[in-house]
């Protein structure tokens, strides 16, 4: 019984129990800035590309006109970075796509402002 007591305390306690909560965008940014400052390729892929996930569900999910533009351009950013970290690692691929989703993106996001100052 005492062992099934310290595992219901440790699971009901503050330390460690529960979620941690998820680190803000520019949290990750900031440290995915810094990794690849200091040449950790791997910690600022992930950390990238945990940023680029973010961005594209919130761009997916956000209503028209609801800060989106600005995640777009935030998103083209992190892919332009994701892009220069796999060239440099040689994959000339993976960077190629990276840049092409960004101009993607930024094309887009020239189209939308073209229209909204047409209107």
């Amino acid at each position: 019984k005492k062992k099934q007591q310290k595992g219901k305390s440790r699971k009901n306690g503050t330390s460690g129990g529960g979620k941690k909560p998820a680190p803000s965008l520019e949290d990750v940014l900031s440290q995915a800035e810094s990794a690849m400052e200091m040449s950790d390729i791997d910690t600022a892929m992930k950390l990238f590309g945990y940023a680029a996930q973010l961005l594209r569900s919130r761009i997916h999910g956000a209503d028209a006109g609801n800060g989106d533009e600005q995640d777009k351009c935030t998103l083209a950013n992190v892919l332009g970075k994701m892009g220069e970290l796999k060239a440099s690692c040689g994959d000339v691929e993976g960077a190629r796509n990276e840049f092409l989703d960004a101009i993607e993106l930024l094309g887009n996001q020239q189209e939308a402002t073209e229209v909204m100052q047409g209107e």
